[in-house]
């Protein structure tokens, strides 16, 4: 689920017989529940709208949901591996992982 920029995961609890759900692209807790599609998607967008609205009230910046810059760390050997093949492909080592990803995330989307 997406709204305004925020996406969520969402896992039914089969013992309360509700759906739960809770943005994952914040470091702010931004959870919500339903138990019918309806009143999840509902429930969703109230989330979003009042995390928002609090920033608002309390003058904070609201957490972008991506602003396309990730830091990442490995061992030094896969560093140097990864260095070294995408000197061969003449890519940048950014260019190389974004591209590794990207083709990730398509065959994920794809399955």
């Amino acid at each position: 689920m997406t709204y305004r920029g925020y996406t969520a995961i969402v896992e039914f609890d089969e013992l309360a017989k509700t759906f739960t759900g809770r943005v994952v692209n914040s470091n702010a807790l931004v959870s919500f529940r339903g138990d019918s599609p309806e009143e999840l998607e509902e429930s969703f967008y109230n989330a979003v709208d009042g995390y928002l609205e609090a920033c608002a009230e309390e003058g904070l910046e609201p957490e972008k949901p991506y602003n396309g810059t990730i830091s990442i760390r490995m061992d030094p050997e896969t560093h140097k591996a990864a260095a070294i093949r995408s000197a061969q492909k003449k890519e940048s080592l950014n260019q190389y992982v974004v591209e590794l990803i990207k083709r990730d995330v398509q065959e994920l989307q794809e399955a």
